[in-house]
C-alpha cells in the first residue's frame, strides 16, 4: 500500500478528466474511487490483528492510523491478503450497468478510478492474484509475501534463502525502504528474508 502514490495519481487522473469533460462529478468520483478502494487495507489490518489489539485501537483510535505510517507497511507482505475491493471482477457489472442505461457521469468516474489504482497494484508485481478476488479465494487468501514470491520465482529468485544471511527455509518479504517510488518491477523494491532479519531490518 502506498497511499501518498495512490493519491497523487488519482489527483493528476481526476485532473485530466476534468479537463477533457468538465464534469465535477466524474472528476471527484475518479479521484474518491482511487483512494478509497484501499480501506481494504484497513480490513486487513484489522482481521490480522489479535483481538485484544483491537479492543486496545478503540480505545485509543489515534493509534488506529499507525498502519498508514509504520505497522501495516512494515509486516502487511505478513498479512492474510483479504482486500475484497482489490478485485477485478468488480468490473463485471460494468456492461451491466451500462446496458440497463443505470450510468451517469460518476459512474465512468469511480469505474476510471478503481481501473487506475488496480494497475497500478497489479502491474508492477506482474501477478493478478493480488487483485483477483476468483484467485485469493481459490487458492484460501494468501499473505502478499506468497503471491510475490511466485513473481520472484519466475525472475530466477530463490525465496527459500535470506539475501542477508544466507539462512534457509521459510522467508518473508520485505519492502526495500531504499527503493522508493515507481520501481521498474516489484522485485527492485522487496528482499527476501528469514524472520530473524526480516524483523532486525523493521526496527530500525
Amino acid at each position: 500500500m502506498n497511499i501518498f502514490a495512490h493519491t497523487a495519481v488519482s489527483f493528476a487522473v481526476s485532473a485530466l478528466l476534468w479537463v477533457a469533460f468538465k464534469k465535477v462529478q466524474m472528476s471527484v468520483a475518479c479521484f474518491l474511487a482511487g483512494i478509497l478502494i484501499d480501506l481494504d487495507h484497513v480490513f486487513d489490518y484489522l482481521m490480522n490483528r489479535e483481538l485484544m489489539e483491537k479492543f486496545r485501537y478503540l480505545r485509543h483510535p489515534r493509534k488506529f492510523f499507525r498502519f498508514l505510517s509504520s505497522d501495516y507497511t512494515k509486516h502487511g507482505s505478513t498479512y492474510v491478503s483479504y482486500k475484497l475491493l482489490h478485485s477485478i471482477e468488480l468490473l463485471i457489472v460494468v456492461p451491466f450497468l451500462y446496458g440497463f442505461g443505470i450510468w451517469n457521469a460518476a459512474a465512468t468516474g469511480i469505474v476510471v478510478g478503481f481501473t487506475v489504482h488496480i494497475m497500478m497494484d497489479s502491474v508492477p508485481v506482474r501477478h493478478l492474484g493480488l487483485v483477483s478476488l476468483i484467485y485469493k479465494l481459490y487458492n484460501r487468501f494468501p499473505t502478499g509475501s506468497e503471491v510475490i514470491k511466485r513473481t520472484l520465482v519466475k525472475s530466477g529468485i530463490d525465496v527459500n534463502e535470506c539475501q542477508l544471511c544466507g539462512a534457509r527455509g521459510d522467508m518473508v518479504i520485505y519492502r526495500n525502504k531504499s527503493m522508493m517510488g515507481f520501481a521498474r518491477r516489484r522485485s527492485d523494491k522487496v528482499m527476501v528474508l528469514c524472520p530473524n532479519c526480516h524483523e532486525r531490518m523493521c526496527s530500525q
